[in-house]
């Protein structure tokens, strides 16, 4: 340039190894308001650390080899966060080959990249509701084999050590897709979008029944319909013991009362064998001691109050939705 302390760099092939949200945030800033971007940046820079691959061997130099160095060089730039360490981890081929194969046999879009989808959704070409976060995909992936405490674990993305020829098995991908269908029907509003497992872990649970008991080729809303039915049944059998009971005080007499907790049950370690002896055999095993048969029939009246209220909420939401299914 002719001038001192400056020069100008031509990139070829260039890669963000680290800054990726940051180059994509700005890019949305210029491309959402091209006119006035230049008035916008003026006065601005951004740091930039530019690191020039350069083979040991010129006449050997080969793309595994520069492929190699880059993930090192990620691997040593992305150790802030586990979230961050997870976006490297996504580059993996065991990630791209999954997403490859959601996509063309299921029509999910995997994402595998926090905010990979992101330009889609912003140009309304896909509805953010048909992306299926990376975490919540192994969590239904585990769920609907049973496996019910490994899917709700932390971070499920970065410890679940399944192997790639399990990950990408079209059994196992098979029995993954008649769960996410049942899962977008019976979570809440939201669910797919919640990091913490344990807000919807009843769902887990149920999709786990539904693949197992409902009939695969009924239209979905029966076999949610089902779910929910034997779901309450073995809500039913689990109040009969005294582990899950929980004491509270009554409001404004203060009388202490025994009510069953789902969710004692639900973080118990009986939990997982009572949803495989369910879904095998219809009932779960007998163990001690069992509540007063006046206390089962009032946690019965509970569960039914309880399933009326939902009903009319379902009924409530499916009026007022114009046929819309749950995010």
């Amino acid at each position: 340039m002719g001038q001192e302390n400056k020069a100008q760099l031509h990139l070829v092939r260039p890669q963000i190894i680290n800054g990726g949200q940051t180059a994509y945030t700005l890019s949305r800033i210029y491309s959402e308001d091209k006119q006035d971007a230049e008035e916008r940046f003026a006065g601005k820079e951004v740091l930039t650390k530019i690191i020039t691959l350069t083979a040991k061997d010129t006449s050997k130099e080969t793309s595994a080899e520069r492929l190699s160095l880059i993930d090192e060089i990620s691997a040593a730039s992305n150790r802030q966060t586990p979230v961050i360490n997870a976006d490297r981890v996504s580059n993996d081929l065991m990630y791209t080959k999954l997403q490859g194969i959601l996509f063309e046999r299921y029509g999910v879009l995997f994402e595998r990249k926090r905010g990979e989808f992101n330009d889609g959704v912003v140009a309304n070409y896909i509805n953010r509701s048909q992306i299926l976060e990376r975490n919540l995909f192994f969590r239904i992936f585990f769920a609907s084999q049973g496996r019910l405490n490994l899917s709700r674990k932390k971070r499920i993305f970065l410890q679940h050590n399944v192997r790639l020829e399990d990950l990408t098995s079209n059994a196992f991908l098979d029995v993954f897709a008649e769960g996410y269908d049942l899962f977008k029907v019976l979570a809440p509003r939201r669910a797919i979008d919640q990091q913490n497992a344990n807000r919807y872990r009843d769902v887990l649970a149920k999709v786990f029944i539904g693949v197992r008991k409902a009939d695969g080729h009924a239209p979905i809303e029966i076999r949610a319909s089902l779910v929910e039915v034997l779901w309450e049944q073995l809500l039913t059998q689990v109040a009969q013991y005294r582990a899950y009971a929980q004491m509270s005080h009554e409001a404004g007499t203060g009388k202490r009362r025994s009510y069953f907790s789902a969710d004692r049950w639900m973080n118990s370690a009986d939990f997982e064998r009572d949803m495989h002896d369910f879904v095998s055999n219809g009932k779960i095993k007998d163990r001690r001691p069992l509540i007063n048969e006046e206390l089962q029939i009032e946690f019965r009246e509970l569960l039914e109050e309880a399933k009326d209220k939902r009903d009319e909420e379902t009924t409530v939401a499916v009026g007022s939705s114009e046929g819309s299914p749950p995010a």
